[in-house]
């Protein structure tokens, strides 16, 4: 056991322990410990702060060792599937310690090539000697290991071009418990971190490459292949990847022939039969391994993400997330995704984890028995791009008609779920964007508009129980209409009110009885006060008076002035319960033309308001009384809301029309404008009916 003293680094030491479980012609198996000591540089340490949004702290020092030691855990798992030796080996982490300032990484630093690139280059075997010195050097001052492994964020290179492209990680041959018995891996993630690390340590024990001078072959892909930890495989060979997680018999030789070298030379009792007490090395958390969104940030960079359509219901599944998860490229052109190992660990489905390249039952503890199958990771953390368009949202932002296309659900699954109907021929609702409750009555148009439109179908819906009080108040003469009633007796009396979504859902089935067949005059004028000569004068008026204005005549009204304040209050009794959709009045409603898995929308009417404009009073009035607020409540069920509504219009020239919108009247700048607002929000149990309509 060489003995040290830690300088001010990030220094990690893992112990390889032998185990005496297990016979050997039955006789009790040595445990041999293999105790590694790790140094992390300061490009590991600064790139982890980045990361985890972290300053330099006690707290970020910690979660890096946390980390480190969760790394290690895999390292050892994978030297525990050895069982071909008259021995066992484990492998732990002693101590770990920070070098949080360059200064104090002099190793990677002084040989550093910064390239421009995010990550500056360093030749591995130019870090590996300043390493092995660095021991010689210290090695009074060391705390005891077996092993020293230094972990760079900085891209390792070889002495030549081919090597430069493939090196992620160098250490001498057979040098366990000496002191040239130092590696260095390059930070790439977990899994790959993990990988290189047990096989840098295999070198140490004295293993060569799988196919160098011995029997064995690297297209096996056991740890050993010089093919990398993340070998590209065809379909043929894929079964082959979960052998990167095991030594082949070639290695375990190589190992054997080390230890019985170790004997020969007195160091096995100093070295591998003793295991070092673990010195500042916090236990693994619950967060690690991290999710799969955070695990291809690590390995590419920040603006990486798990890709997730590869994994979408019903036609794949997370079977393979294990070998094959897939990681958003930022360095390929387009919205590329490669394949990547995940962590061991990784919830793999309900219930289910990552383990040696398997997905499996995880029978340990509660981890990941929470997790939904068909949405697992929760939305994509980026914005998605529209289908068809060139513009992009965050998944909270999208529309329902957008989970409709196949792959943005997968992208945004938990936003689409909010969505989700018990309707196999709605399944998202509307399946068009921007619908609207007027052009429902076209078939086409209804199916694309699954969602808005289903109160207008017939049959499908009736109306719920309320009872309105409305209170009309004239500032001139001080008189108080009401106007009270259920659904059936308002739309008698005010049939315009279905053209308000508002008030047309809640009241459909009387709405649907007060149709007509004219699509352009669904439920007669659209304002109250109509006549045929003001629709002579003013063509304009032949949308809100389209039911009027079908015949007119050329007589030209008188124009008078009066001062009008409604004070409307509505008192609103639910017995039914009812769900109450609100939908945006839209510029433009768009057909289904396509499959809902890829849909392209087009323009098939335009729904337009009448213009606003200022009211401009032929003769200016007074009012002459406060508007006063009558308030009538009709109790038929526990639950009754009553809220009153005050609107005060300006003068208006009569006998037009009073609307809801102002348009010019008889080619002037005035008009006749009461603002009709309906918000009539229904809502179960506790939630109150509010209603507010002004005539």
């Amino acid at each position: 056991m060489m003995t040290g003293h830690p300088l001010a680094l990030f220094c990690v030491t893992v112990v390889i322990a032998v185990s005496s479980s297990g016979l050997v012609n039955g006789q009790q198996k040595d445990e041999y410990h293999i105790d590694v000591l790790v140094y992390v540089d300061f490009a590991f340490y600064d790139n982890w702060l980045k990361e985890t949004n972290m300053s330099d702290s006690p707290q970020a020092q910690n979660a890096t060792k946390e980390y480190i030691a969760y790394l290690f855990q895999g390292v050892n798992r994978r030297y525990r599937t050895i069982t071909n030796l008259p021995f066992n080996i484990s492998v732990h982490v002693s101590q770990v310690e920070i070098a949080r300032t360059p200064q104090e990484a002099n190793w990677t630093e002084s040989v550093k090539n910064d390239t421009g690139s995010s990550r500056p280059q360093v030749n591995a075997t130019a870090v590996l000697e300043n390493l092995k010195q660095f021991v010689t050097d210290n090695y009074s001052t060391l705390p005891p290991f077996d092993h020293l492994m230094l972990f760079t964020r900085y891209d390792l290179v070889g002495n030549s071009a081919a090597e430069g492209k493939f090196t992620t990680g160098l250490a001498y041959v057979g040098t366990m418990c000496k002191n040239s018995s130092v590696s260095i891996i390059e930070d790439d993630g977990g899994a790959v971190n993990e990988a290189t690390a047990a096989h840098e340590l295999a070198h140490s024990l004295g293993a060569n490459h799988d196919g160098n001078g011995n029997d064995c072959n690297a297209s096996d892909l056991f740890a050993m292949t010089d093919l990398g930890a993340n070998p590209k495989v065809n379909e043929n060979g894929a079964h082959k990847k979960l052998n990167l997680w095991t030594f082949s018999n070639c290695s375990s030789q190589y190992f054997n022939d080390t230890v019985q070298k170790l004997k020969t030379e007195g160091l096995e009792k100093k070295c591998l039969l003793t295991k070092l007490k673990q010195e500042g090395v916090p236990p693994v958390p619950d967060n690690l391994p991290s999710p799969p969104d955070q695990q291809c940030r690590h390995i590419y960079n920040d603006s990486s993400y798990f890709c997730r359509m590869p994994y979408a219901p019903p036609n794949s599944s997370l079977d393979d997330l294990c070998l094959k998860m897939a990681c958003y490229n930022p360095y390929l052109a387009g919205e590329t995704c490669t394949l990547q190992t995940a962590d061991a660990g990784t919830c793999c489905g309900q219930g289910k984890w990552c383990q040696q390249g398997r997905c499996v039952e995880n029978q340990l503890n509660s981890k990941c028995s929470n997790i939904n199958d068909s949405c697992p990771f929760g939305d994509q953390p980026t914005n998605i791009k529209l289908y068809g368009t060139n513009d992009s949202k965050p998944c909270d932002e999208l529309e329902s008609s957008h989970c409709y296309e196949k792959k943005l659900r997968a992208k945004c699954c938990e936003h689409c779920e909010k969505y989700r109907t018990n309707d196999v021929d709605c399944e998202y609702g509307d399946i068009n964007a921007k619908c609207q409750v007027t052009p429902c009555g076209n078939a086409t148009y209804a199916e694309g508009c699954c969602g808005t439109c289903k109160a207008y179908q017939p049959g499908k819906c009736k109306d719920i129980t309320v009872s309105f009080s409305i209170n009309y108040v004239n500032k001139s003469t001080s008189k108080t209409d009401v106007l009270t009633g259920s659904c059936s007796t308002l739309v008698v009396e005010r049939r315009m009110l279905c053209y308000k979504n508002s008030f047309s859902e809640p009241c459909c089935q009387s709405c649907e009885e007060a149709r007509t067949n004219d699509s352009r005059c669904l439920f007669g004028d659209r304002v109250l006060g109509c006549s045929e000569e003001g629709c002579a004068q003013d063509p304009s008026l032949t949308h809100d008076c389209c039911q009027t204005c079908r015949t007119t005549t050329t007589s030209t009204p008188i124009p008078t002035t009066a001062t009008t304040t409604y004070t409307t209050t509505m008192t609103a009794t639910t017995t039914t319960p009812t769900k109450t959709t609100t939908t945006t009045v839209p510029t433009t409603t768009t057909i289904k033309t396509t499959p809902r898995e890829a849909m392209t929308s087009k323009p098939t009417s335009t729904i337009t308001s009448a213009r606003e404009l200022t009211t401009t009073p032929t003769t200016p009035t007074t009012p002459t009384s406060t508007p006063t607020t009558t308030t009538t409540t009709t109790t038929t069920t526990p639950t009754t809301t009553t809220t009153t509504t005050t609107i005060s219009t300006k003068a208006r020239t009569t006998p037009t029309p009073v609307r809801d919108l102002c348009i010019p009247l008889l080619g002037v700048q005035t008009c006749g404008c009461a603002a009709l607002t309906t918000n009539l929000a229904l809502l179960l149990t506790a939630m109150a009916l509010i209603v507010a309509i002004t005539m």
